[in-house]
């Protein structure tokens, strides 16, 4: 006598198969969760590593960086700032501070803006692709970054082409550095530097994924960090060496400039 062969039924497949379906449909989210927890953690020991290079610069000196300095190569409009002036490239930075190259880029804003203007990036994109930003010496590449310098920590003179404020802001004109715990060095940023003032409004124009450029106008606001990159936060390098995520109504109580007040109504966030 035959014995009869067991099989699964078509409702059967049919129901391991929804299952399946949806077990993937709640592990997605989580993982993605988990995915964006991951490339914040990695970020911030990026941004926290670049805030180094500038905290021994420092503590080599006794004084901020300054905002050109006598080793740039040609070739960019302003091709020793920070980009320049922490890159180890032999033979084209006499003060290079660490291969600052590969840790330029945030792994949620690894690729550059397109467009017009090109170089200014976004809460997801680097800024770059402009000669303003400067180049490469070896590659002759424009350089790119997700990165961006609090302006009141280069060093404070009166060059019309410098930035940093005025005495009175910038931190370079501290002779005892105080509070370098909530004094940031470097952000998520959509541009290369910033120099924020306590009464910069975001503009209800704004979105948290793409402030734009705001006409810069010689003024460089505190929307250029106020970007959706790790949900609805940043990750902020300080003086004194460590990092943290900050949320972006909080960055409104850090010390980005020696006169810096907490402003007593702090804007709200645009709605995306």
């Amino acid at each position: 006598m035959r014995r009869k062969q067991s099989a699964f039924t078509l409702i059967e497949l049919l129901v391991v198969v929804a299952i399946i379906a949806l077990l993937i449909a709640i592990l997605l989210p989580s993982l993605g969760k988990a995915k964006a927890r991951a490339n914040t953690a990695r970020c911030l020991a990026q941004v926290r590593g670049l805030g180094m290079c500038v905290n021994l610069y420092v503590a080599d000196w006794r004084k901020m960086f300054p905002y050109s300095n006598t080793f740039a190569p040609a070739g960019g409009a302003n091709p020793a700032e920070w980009t320049q002036l922490l890159r180890g490239v032999k033979g084209t930075d006499a003060t290079g501070y660490g291969a600052t190259d590969k840790a330029r880029l945030c792994p949620e804003a690894t690729i550059t803006k397109s467009g017009s203007p090109p170089w200014f990036g976004t809460a997801h994109l680097a800024w770059g692709g402009s000669q303003q930003t400067g180049v490469d010496p070896v590659t002759k590449k424009e350089l790119t970054a997700s990165y961006g310098l609090n302006g009141h920590v280069y060093a404070y003179t009166n060059d019309v082409n410098a930035i940093g404020g005025n005495a009175s802001q910038s931190h370079s004109m501290t002779s005892n550095m105080v509070n370098e715990s909530q004094i940031p060095v470097f952000a998520d940023m959509t541009w290369r530097h910033f120099t924020p003032h306590p009464g910069d409004a975001i503009s209800p124009n704004n979105s948290m994924e793409d402030p734009g450029p705001n006409n810069e106008a010689g003024t460089l606001p505190i929307s250029y960090v106020m970007i959706n990159r790790h949900n609805k936060a940043i990750n902020v390098a300080f003086l004194d060496g460590h990092g943290d995520t900050v949320g972006l109504r909080d960055l409104y109580k850090l010390k980005w400039s020696r006169d810096w007040v907490t402003p007593a109504n702090i804007p709200n966030l645009p709605a995306k």
